[in-house]
C-alpha cells in the first residue's frame, strides 16, 4: 500500500479496519456495550482520509466529469418503484462463527458525465452495469470502459471513480460485502466529503440487533 501522509500506510489502515471489525463484534456480544453508537468508525474514516495522498487526483490527474449524487434506481424494470434504499441485505447481527457481515445490494444512477466522488472501499467490492457505459478509473490500474451486462471488481483501499461516459443515465448495481463495523465506502475528494452518506444507507434499516441472534435477510424491494 501507499505511504500515509500522517505516517503508516494504506496497508496498515486496512489492518486497522479488520481489527475494528473484531472489536465491533466483541462489543456487540457484550450486554453493556452498544456497537451502533461508538465513534471508532468515524475516527477510522478520518484517519483513512488522512492517509490518502493527493485525494483530488487519481494517477496524478483530476478525473473527468463532475462528482454527483446517485439517483438510486429509476424504477422499472430494475425495481418496482424508484428507490435510494438497499435492495436487500443480511443484517450485521453477531453470528456464532467468524465476524458478522452485511451482504447488501444498492442501485446507482447518474447523468451523462457525472461520476462518483473520488473514494476508497475499506474492503474489495463488486459492481455490475445494468444499463449504460461507465469509465472505471482507479489508482495504479488501467482505465477501462464497462457497458451493459459487464461487471468489475473494485480493489480495497484504492482511490477510484466511475464516470458515466454513455449517452444516457446509467444504472448499475453494487453487490457489497461489508464486515461488521466497516462502511461501504469512504469519500476522500475534498470538495465532496459531504457525499459520504448520500449513496449508501449505512445502517441496517428495519433490523434491531439482538445479542446472539443469527443474521437474517431483510428484503426492501422485490424485482
Amino acid at each position: 500500500g501507499g505511504r500515509a501522509r500522517g505516517g503508516g500506510s494504506t496497508t496498515s489502515l486496512a489492518a486497522e479496519w479488520r481489527a475494528h471489525s473484531a472489536a465491533w463484534e466483541a462489543c456487540a456480544r457484550a450486554p453493556d456495550c452498544d456497537p451502533w453508537n461508538t465513534t471508532e468508525a468515524h475516527l477510522l474514516i478520518d484517519r483513512t482520509r488522512a492517509s490518502i495522498p493527493d485525494p483530488d487526483l487519481i494517477n496524478g490527474a483530476p478525473p473527468p466529469g463532475v462528482a454527483g449524487v446517485s439517483a438510486g434506481s429509476p424504477g422499472r424494470p430494475w425495481s418496482e418503484e424508484p428507490t435510494h434504499k438497499m435492495l436487500e441485505y443480511v443484517g450485521r447481527q453477531p453470528v456464532e462463527t467468524g465476524v458478522s457481515t452485511m451482504y447488501a445490494v444498492w442501485y446507482n444512477s447518474r447523468r451523462v458525465m457525472e461520476r462518483t466522488p473520488i473514494h476508497v472501499h475499506p474492503e474489495t467490492q463488486f459492481t455490475c452495469i445494468l444499463n449504460g457505459t461507465l469509465m472505471f478509473i482507479a489508482e495504479g490500474m488501467e482505465t477501462k470502459n464497462y457497458t451493459t451486462g459487464q461487471c468489475y471488481v473494485m480493489p480495497g483501499m484504492t482511490k477510484m471513480v466511475s464516470v458515466n461516459v454513455g449517452d444516457a443515465p446509467y444504472v448499475d448495481v453494487d453487490i457489497f460485502r461489508v464486515s461488521a463495523g466497516s462502511v461501504p465506502w469512504i469519500v476522500v475528494e475534498p470538495s465532496a466529503l459531504w457525499m459520504q452518506t448520500t449513496q449508501f444507507g449505512q445502517k441496517d434499516e428495519g433490523v434491531s440487533p439482538r445479542h446472539g441472534q443469527l443474521a437474517s435477510i431483510y428484503v426492501d424491494i422485490h424485482v
